[in-house]
């Protein structure tokens, strides 16, 4: 009787060693070399809420605690924006070669004799649980991930997407796909009259509605959003942009005003998202006024003021949407698993498993896999020597790898507790010139300001977005 090879758990006493052996086989040299001395300064980087044994405070500039205890937004108060993530920009459409637009068109109509099966991704999350569900193996599995290389990653299928799959009946082959993620990305796959199989993304119109509201505030950001006629998912958006101009969270009051100009996009009149806010106003007695628009200044995408002065950061305050520090950087820190003094060369940020993680600054992924105590984990690599590191995560963003250029506020991953962890946290560390730093006592400067050969351009797009702000009317 063979009995199967244990794999590395976390209360293995040869994991490690083994897991480095798997690294080492496995050849990922640049990872090793980013990060050897990443998880030795991190191994105490897994204290939470329950043994972190430091009382719990927001960061500075980040969005309401209450949020870190849920997955769910905070309630919305005058004082709170009620943050909600932004919606993620609408995809473009891909070519699709004749022979797969044939494809595609044929998925259109139920055909005659086949068998068809609707359902939603399961909790899984995967294409072979799909397809394993109704009968089918690793085999067709691997053949519908090779027929839509190229147009939709398998690695980005998620619970809420739902598909139709069709059947010849005789022999159970699958015959064709269509796999849907929201009602502008659908994709298609179907079997030629040769057998093999072909994948295209369904040309879906977009209807691009412009749209200019405002309201004044009577209770909160969310509430005045609402009564403009926007929908909830803009508000986040609006209090991240703003976040460094305008205070929202203690001195937002009664009366103070919101102008939006913003794109709507639909598919068959149903509203499906926003697209990027083309410029943005708040006025308030006491949280304070800002008047910003959106503008690509050289090679990246920004908000600026109408003098060109950029209104983000070189580096977010936080990688996390909701931030509650549970444990402080501290060289000397007693190590609340291993109890002995164990530098914690970052902070712990408790969040719900599975908060998306962003990066802090646009940079190269330089380290992304096992941390051995740090878990899963990630490091960038940004202009003037500095490194941030992101460890514990639960699972890391498809599509991404070490080479990877990363921009701010891109996902990379999320929240979990791999590795030597008490609880579900994100450890976020920074180092300049490969010393370890406080990553709260980095001094943030501003973003780069709209180049001088571009102000000219600049200032004909506040002209044109000023007129459209100015137009809009508050009763």
């Amino acid at each position: 009787m063979t009995h199967p090879i244990p794999l590395p758990t976390l209360g293995d006493p040869g994991a490690s060693k083994r897991r480095r052996v798997v690294l080492a086989i496995a050849g990922t040299l640049a990872f090793v070399a980013a990060a050897v001395a990443v998880p030795l300064a991190l191994a105490g980087a897994g204290d939470s809420d329950q043994a972190g044994g430091r009382a719990a405070r927001r960061r500075p500039g980040a969005e309401h605690p209450a949020a870190a205890k849920s997955a769910e937004p905070p309630a919305p108060t005058a004082r709170s924006p009620a943050a909600t993530p932004a919606p993620e920009a609408a995809p473009r459409s891909a070519e699709v070669a004749p022979q797969e637009a044939q494809a595609a068109a044929e998925i259109e109509r139920d055909l005659p004799g086949l068998e068809v099966k609707r359902g939603t991704v399961d909790r899984a999350g995967t294409l072979s649980g799909v397809l394993k569900r109704h009968g089918l193996g690793a085999a067709e599995s691997h053949e519908l991930a090779q027929a839509l290389l190229g147009k939709f990653d398998v690695r980005r299928v998620r619970p809420e997407h739902s598909y139709v799959l069709r059947f010849d009946p005789a022999t159970k082959k699958l015959h064709a796909l269509s796999y849907r993620v929201s009602a502008a990305e659908i994709y298609d796959v179907t079997r030629d009259g040769r057998g093999a199989l072909h994948g295209a993304r369904r040309r879906v119109p977009v209807q691009r509605i412009h749209v200019a509201k405002g309201a004044r505030v009577q209770s909160s950001l969310f509430e005045a959003a609402t009564r403009a006629g926007l929908r909830s998912v803009i508000v986040g958006t609006i209090a991240e942009i703003l976040s460094n101009e305008v205070d929202f969270y203690t001195r937002q009051r009664p009366g103070d005003t919101l102008r939006v100009v913003v794109d709507e996009e639909r598919v068959q009149g149903s509203f499906q998202r926003y697209g990027p806010i083309k410029a943005l106003e708040y006025r308030g007695e006491k949280a304070g006024q800002a008047r910003v628009y959106r503008f690509a200044a050289g090679d990246q995408e920004g908000y600026f003021t109408s003098s060109g002065r950029s209104v983000e950061r070189e580096f977010l305050r936080s990688p996390l949407k909701f931030v509650r520090v549970t444990s402080e950087f501290n060289p000397r820190r007693m190590h609340p698993v291993l109890h002995r003094v164990m530098g914690h060369m970052g902070v712990d940020l408790a969040a719900p498993p599975g908060t998306p993680v962003y990066a802090s600054s646009a940079g190269t992924i330089i380290a992304r896999g096992d941390g051995g105590p740090a878990g899963n984990m990630v490091q960038i690599q940004h202009a003037d020597g500095l490194v941030t590191i992101y460890a514990h995560l639960s699972r890391f963003e498809p599509g991404q790898s070490v080479g990877t250029r990363v921009d701010q506020r891109q996902v990379i991953g999320y929240v979990g507790s791999t590795g030597r962890a008490t609880g579900p946290h994100l450890h976020y560390g920074m180092k300049k010139n490969g010393r370890f730093i406080d990553p709260e006592g980095f001094e943030v400067r501003p973003g780069r300001p709209v180049p001088r050969a571009q102000m000219d351009e600049f200032r004909r797009l506040v002209g044109r977005l000023d007129g459209e702000l100015d137009s809009i009317t508050i009763e």
